[in-house]
Formats: structure tokens, C-alpha cells, sequence
């Protein structure tokens, strides 16, 4: 049942990148349509979608359609498509069930027809809205997908045109006053679309389902309770600041409660096919609920879209026990964050509170622990993490160092060896100390003398490599930085008492455009397949002006995001 599962979530995610691909994460703009949140009224795509789903990802508002082909004609579909294709494609090869296969055949044969779609006429000749929005979410265990139409009677003309290139036999059928089209129902599983409400649906249901199921997918039977209704999407955006292009969850405990007790006819059908008997993880009930109850779900959103940026996250939401716990391992680091130079790389974290927190979870486990058997891995983990808090390297530099963070102002490709001007940051509790340890590895940094009164100190030539630029050096109470080739040295002062990043960041990085040209520059330069490939770095230069990347902690849990400046 497992390996059935990992191909319904795969299925998922498949539905959400073809989705994403075909038309982004916004709302759509129907002649009839403005550009702003569709009304209760109006809003055909979250009234359909059951509030009770495990998981989903949806949009509420639409950029305007001007705004979302500036973005595609920024950002380029036709690699993005192709990427998508040889996933599908690698995919559809390696799985051994024909209803995924079919399924999956479906889907290569939609996306190659993309790849003639360039301008805002293309997509309306279709049918389609460069704009629409799109929602990809679960009837019990088993994924659906919405996207809007511009017109459902040029979609429809479309599709049907495609049939014909599919390496799958499609069939008609009726349903009310619905048709729709179905895969074999002689296969396990079956793949439905149907074009109704200015959306296409399509569903991936046991052949088994039923009627009911498919009036659900289709939405001849809305849900006793709708996502619109329930305004989850509303929440999420506020508490974690996501915009209403985009956000999303996936429940651990409604998975892991429909697997093991499912209530959807749809679930039902699905594990009836089996022959693995549900009820066997019921002597694992406990374990797995708290484990949920540490990891109650994970949940996603977008932050910012527009032409000029995109921004979005990945988030683990935990227990409110846990995140107060993770919450003291970042630390305060000079320049972590901020994004300037041409690129920048650094992390926080407090050694000695992780070490606290690990040998407190590590008691848990030891007095209570994990009784199912296929979780007794967990056990062995935390068994083998008093290694990590008792190593002598981390009971040496715990004390003493809270975080780097490494800025490049430039990076010169002039000579054999590149090289380069920047700031390294060392964060701690105790600089002192820090300078200390550090001493006892390059006793030379004794001589410099630095003192914890942000007085600036030049590094002599012959503590430092051949041909290193000029090093200057800066102590504060809680930071050690050093200045490499900087115009004006007197900045290191300053840079001491930058104040903390209020995502409360654990990593951060950034590269801009300039720093892919010059990689691009290297890369020309360099020899043999090891080198990097700089047609893919000058084209990264050309369209972003920044992309960053950040793991964040605070009391919604841990947060992994990515954001772009588009020039």
C-alpha cells in the first residue's frame, strides 16, 4: 500500500507543476470577470473543494493578464515545460500500474501542446487564460485539480483535438447533464476529466469509486462544507503572511486518520483494492499520533508575485511545545539576511541551546519510546544524538560561536586565480572567547590585539596568503568581522551594530545577477565537462536580478523559502 500511496502524492504534485505550468497560481479574468477576489457567489473553484480535504493548494485572486504575461515572457515557459516533460516522462517509464500510466500519458500529451503557446491570442484561442487560477487538493487520499477557462467551447475543441495524439483510449460518458471523458475502467485506476463551470477537472479515482465520487469531482454535488466556506485560505494568509495567489497544506493527521480509518468513499474504494488490511496500523495509532502532534501538517504559500518579484515558502508547521523549543536556536549575526555584495552565505545557530534541546527530546525517547516496529529507527536516532552533543569539537565551540556569515563584493576573473572582496562575520556570545579558541589554531590572530571596542585593526601582509587583498579586522562584544579588500574599511565598524533580521533566520543566501555573469565568465573559461555550464548562467543573469533562499524558525515552525527579483 505504501508504494500506492507514494504514486498518489506524486500524482498530486504532478497535477499542481502541470497546472502551474499551463496557467500559474493566480485567479483568471472571464469577460464577464474583473480582476480582483471573485465573490462567494462567483467563486466556482473553492466552493467545490471539500474544507474536510487533506491537502490542497489553491489560489483566491488573479493577477491581471497583462501582469501574468509580462511574468511568462520574463521568465520563459518553453525549459520549464521541457523539464516537466522529462519528468512526466521518466515517471510514466518507471511506474508499473496502468492507471498512472494512462494518467500520465494524459498529461504529457496537454503539456507538449504548450509549447506553441506564446502570447495572450494563443491562450484565448484555446480557451485558456495565461492567469487562471488553479487548485490541485484530495478527495480522501486521492488528488483532483481545477483550472479556469477563458471559454469552455474553445477548451473543449481543444482537447478534443488531442485525443486523438494520446497513446490512451479515452471514452465518453454522461453523468446528469455532464459529459466527461474516462480512461479504462477495467484498470485499477481511473482517470476522469470534465469540462463544466469555465473549468476543466480532472480526478484520478479507484474504478470502483462509484457515482457518488464522481458527482463529487465534478462538482454535481458540492461539499457539505466548502474551502471557501470555511475560510482556511483567509488564515493561512494572514498568519503567515502569504498573498492570495497561492497558499496550501497537507495535513499529517487527516493522511495518516484517512489511511488507517477512512471515512471518503473514495479512500474506501482505494484500500478495498489492496490487499494490505488497514486495521494492521492500528497497534502503530499512538506512535503516529505523536508524531502529528509534532508535525501537525505542512503548509505553503506565496508571499509575493508580480513582474518584478516572487516570493514563496515551504513551511513545517510543529506543536507550539516544539517551536517554542526551536525557537532558541537562532542567533543574532552581523549582515545575516540583508542581502547585499553580489552574493552572500551564512547560518545562526546556538550551539548550546541545540545541544539542550536535542538531549531533552533525546530523554523523551529514552523514557517513552516508540513501541511500533517500524519506527524503532526513531529510537536508534536519538540513542546516536548524545554523539553530536558530547563531541569535543562541539563542546569546545558551543560556548563561543553563534553563527558566519560570508558577503562577496566582488569577484575578479582577471587572473589564473580568481579573487575576490568581501566581509566575514562571526558571530558570539563572548567575542573574546571566540578570539580565544581561535588562537589556538592560528596563534598569529593573538598579535593583532583586537579589543571588543569596534576599533578597526589591519591584518599584516605576512599573516595572511600570497597575493590575499588587504584584511582589516573589527571586534565588538558579540562579533568578529573581517573586512577583505574593502574600499572603505571604516564600514566594519557599522556593520557591528547591524541590528537582527527580524525573520529570526537560521540560513540565508543570496546570489545576483552579477555574479552569474561572472560565473558565466569562469565558466567559458574552464575546460572539460566540470565546468559550469554558462549559456544556463548568462541566461540566469539576463532574467534575475537576485534570487535569495532562507530556513527560518519561529512559532509556526520552520520555514524554508526562496525569492526572486526579476529584472
Amino acid at each position: 500500500m505504501n508504494t500506492k500511496l507514494a504514486t498518489l502524492a506524486a500524482t498530486a504534485l504532478l497535477s499542481a507543476t502541470l497546472l502551474s505550468g499551463c496557467g500559474s497560481d493566480e485567479p483568471d479574468n472571464n469577460e464577464q470577470q474583473t480582476d480582483t477576489a471573485p465573490s462567494a457567489i462567483q467563486d466556482k473553484l473553492l466552493s467545490q473543494i471539500p474544507a474536510e480535504t487533506p491537502y490542497f493548494f489553491a489560489s483566491r485572486e488573479r493577477l491581471s493578464e497583462e501582469e501574468s504575461m509580462a511574468l511568462i515572457e520574463k521568465l520563459g515557459t518553453i525549459e520549464e515545460i521541457d523539464s516537466q516533460l522529462a519528468e512526466l516522462e521518466q515517471l510514466q517509464a518507471t511506474t508499473d500500474e496502468p492507471g498512472m500510466q494512462e494518467f500520465l500519458g494524459i498529461m504529457i500529451t496537454v503539456l507538449k501542446a504548450f509549447e506553441d503557446v506564446k502570447t495572450l491570442e494563443d491562450y484565448h484561442q484555446i480557451g485558456l487564460m495565461p492567469n487562471a487560477r488553479s487548485a490541485v487538493y484530495g478527495l480522501g487520499l486521492l488528488p483532483a485539480a481545477r483550472m479556469e477557462l477563458h471559454d469552455e467551447e474553445l477548451f473543449r475543441a481543444f482537447f478534443e483535438g488531442l485525443i486523438s495524439d494520446m497513446n490512451v483510449e479515452l471514452q465518453q460518458a454522461t453523468l446528469g447533464d455532464t459529459d466527461y471523458w474516462h480512461t479504462s475502467a477495467d484498470e485499477m485506476l481511473q482517470t476522469l476529466i470534465a469540462i463544466r463551470d469555465d473549468q476543466v477537472i480532472i480526478g484520478l479515482l479507484p474504478s470502483t469509486a462509484g457515482e457518488t465520487v464522481v458527482e463529487q469531482l465534478f462538482g454535481i454535488t458540492p461539499p457539505l462544507v466548502s474551502l471557501l466556506e470555511s475560510g482556511e485560505m483567509l488564515h493561512l494568509e494572514q498568519r503567515y503572511h502569504y498573498s492570495p495567489y497561492g497558499s496550501g497544506r497537507i495535513s499529517s493527521k487527516g493522511l495518516v486518520s484517512e489511511f488507517i480509518s477512512p471515512q471518503h468513499p473514495a479512500s474506501q474504494a482505494l484500500l478495498q483494492l489492496d490487499e494490505t488490511n488497514p486495521a494492521d496500523l492500528e497497534a502503530c495509532r499512538d506512535d503516529i499520533d505523536r508524531l502529528t502532534s509534532l508535525f501537525p501538517a505542512l503548509v505553503m504559500g506565496i508571499h509575493e508575485l508580480d513582474s518584478q518579484r516572487i516570493a514563496g515558502s515551504l513551511r513545517l508547521a510543529t506543536s507550539s511545545e516544539l517551536a517554542a523549543d526551536m525557537s532558541s536556536l537562532t542567533a543574532t549575526v552581523p549582515g545575516l539576511g540583508s542581502g547585499k555584495g553580489v552574493a552572500s552565505l551564512g547560518m545562526a545557530l546556538d550551539v548550546q541551546a541545540l545541544t539542550s534541546m536535542l538531549q531533552k527530546y533525546s530523554r523523551h525517547v529514552h523514557t517513552t519510546p516508540f513501541t511500533c516496529p517500524e519506527l524503532q529507527g526513531i529510537n536508534e536516532a536519538w540513542a546516536e544524538s548524545g554523539t553530536l552533543t558530547n563531541h569535543p569539537m562541539t563542546t569546545m565551540l558551543s560556548p563561543a560561536l553563534h553563527g558566519v556569515n560570508l558577503r562577496i563584493d566582488s569577484l575578479e576573473t582577471d587572473q589564473r586565480q580568481p579573487t575576490g572582496t568581501g566581509l566575514i562575520a562571526f558571530s558570539s556570545p563572548n567575542a573574546q572567547s571566540l578570539l580565544s579558541a581561535a588562537s589556538m589554531f592560528i596563534p598569529q590572530i593573538a598579535s593583532l590585539n583586537l579589543q571588543a571596542d569596534g576599533e578597526i585593526k589591519k591584518i599584516q601582509p605576512d599573516l595572511l596568503p600570497p597575493d590575499m587583498p588587504t584584511v582589516h579586522a573589527a571586534m565588538s562584544q558579540e562579533a568578529i568581522l573581517l573586512g577583505v579588500g574593502l574600499d572603505k574599511p571604516t564600514e566594519l565598524k557599522s556593520e557591528l551594530t547591524v541590528e537582527a533580521d527580524p525573520r529570526s533566520l537560521m540560513t540565508y543566501g543570496h546570489i545576483s545577477s552579477d555574479l552569474y555573469a561572472t560565473l558565466a565568465e569562469i565558466g567559458s573559461q574552464l575546460p572539460g565537462a566540470q565546468a559550469p555550464d554558462a549559456d544556463e548562467l548568462k541566461r540566469l543573469a539576463e532574467v534575475y536580478e537576485k534570487t535569495e533562499f532562507w530556513i527560518g524558525i519561529d512559532a509556526g515552525g520552520i520555514e524554508l523559502g526562496m525569492g526572486v527579483e526579476l529584472k
